[in-house]
């Protein structure tokens, strides 16, 4: 299983009352204070061992840093934010999670994960991935220790499909000089506890009646109507099956997107209408799913999509 590490990626959206806390945490500060909520994403800047966690500041022992045009990240910090452990043992980093162990091994690719198995990070085949998209495989792309701390890059995410994973989703932009880790959640609630690729028609009355049906939109995904909803300052699109189609896609009912245009609500990484492009630059950089609109220097809409929305803010994968 995935840590719940969440992004506001692919089929994934967080919308949330937030407020940055003006304090500064450490990690045990964090899971003190926020025990049982998931992490949405993380901006990391090199040389700083302060990073963003969703809204908040957070404390690192460890600075992450660039080598060789990579940023190599501190696993322990890391994990423990996720509740997990780091051990080493001679070249042997030992990443203790709920599902068992993963075997990461300095200036090696090879790990072993909690199925007992050895997976290799290969260039083409990709069958331990540790990023969306490809790169080379070479030394600098191992996991290293220094001064006895396991350090792996943010080309190091331990990923793909049905192999086994541990986090994903990094993005380092050297010229802007942070980056930011982030991961999929499907079904994260958000205002009003609504969330993408969820059956609207089996939430509760009370929650549905937080919303008044609008109209169509316009036809989605050749079988449906994509019907608006409204909030108070947000609006949630429904695909709806037009008569005499059949049910392909088995999307009557969810929840394809949902937008927000007004300041009630924040993301969980506490970006708001009204915010400026580079605040939500640096809270997500260039995430798939997610998209907003710009008048006169501040946001006025953000939006998170499905892949199966038409009518939507464009996402950057469009």
């Amino acid at each position: 299983m995935v840590k719940q590490l969440i992004s506001v990626g692919l089929l994934a959206g967080t919308l949330v009352s937030a407020q940055m806390p003006s304090a500064k945490l450490d990690v045990e500060g964090w899971l003190a204070l926020y025990p049982d909520d998931g992490i949405c994403g993380i901006t990391l800047w090199p040389d700083r061992t302060e990073v963003l966690v969703n809204n908040v500041l957070v404390e690192l022992d460890h600075a992450p840093f660039v080598e060789n045009d990579l940023l190599y990240v501190p696993l322990e910090d890391l994990a423990a934010l996720l509740g997990d452990t780091v051990q080493v043992a001679g070249n042997t980093i030992i990443l203790q999670t709920d599902d068992g162990p993963y075997i990461l091994y300095a200036g090696e690719t090879r790990v072993t994960a909690p199925d007992g198995k050895d997976y290799v990070i290969d260039h083409e085949l990709r069958q331990f991935s540790i990023k969306r998209g490809s790169c080379p495989v070479t030394a600098a792309t191992t996991p290293l220790l220094r001064d006895g701390t396991a350090y792996a890059p943010t080309d190091y995410v331990l990923r793909r499909q049905a192999s086994p994973e541990y986090l994903n989703g990094y993005s380092f932009y050297p010229e802007d000089g942070f980056a930011v880790l982030d991961l999929l959640q499907p079904e994260e609630h958000m205002c009003d506890g609504f969330a993408t690729m969820t059956n609207f028609d089996e939430l509760p009355a009370e929650q549905r009646g937080k919303v008044q049906e609008v109209g169509s939109l316009g036809i989605t995904r050749d079988y449906y109507d994509e019907v608006e909803y409204r909030g108070d300052g947000y609006a949630i699109h429904v695909a709806r099956l037009r008569p005499g189609e059949e049910d392909g896609w088995g999307l009557d009912g969810i929840i394809v997107a949902i937008v927000f245009d007004g300041p009630q609500c924040a993301t969980a990484r506490g970006l708001r209408v009204g915010d400026t492009p580079q605040r939500a630059w640096e809270l997500y950089g260039y995430e798939l799913q997610f998209g907003y609109e710009v008048a006169h220097g501040h946001i006025t809409r953000i939006a998170f999509n499905s892949y199966y929305t038409q009518h939507s803010i464009p996402s950057f994968w469009v």
